[in-house]
């Protein structure tokens, strides 16, 4: 679904659903290469929406150094339906999410 995309301090959309799709998240990959532990959030946005408090589906995950946190789920998105992420220090934690695609 997506490739490691590093993340900011600004929550920002890091897979959208496409047209005619339905989206199944399996995994997430958050992966911290520095010596200082950091977290990250992600937000589930329905098409057309914004990111909000409400639709965080994790918040401030703690992430060691030098470590890789896998989170696995069973997620249905649907056609628009966005992920946003952000790390609270920006640079220093890799996002990347696993699943599948059916139209």
């Amino acid at each position: 679904m997506t490739s490691p995309t590093q993340l900011s301090t600004s929550a920002t959309s890091v897979y959208t659903v496409g047209s005619g799709i339905t989206a199944v998240v399996k995994q997430v990959l958050a992966t911290n290469c520095t010596a200082s532990s950091s977290t990250f959030s992600l937000h589930l946005v329905p098409n057309g929406g914004t990111t909000t408090t409400s639709n965080q589906i994790f918040c401030l995950i703690p992430v060691p150094a030098y470590s890789t946190l896998a989170i696995d789920l069973a997620q249905v998105m649907t056609a628009g339906d966005q992920l946003f992420a952000l790390a609270g220090t920006s640079s220093t934690i890799n996002l990347t999410v696993s699943g599948y695609e059916a139209s």
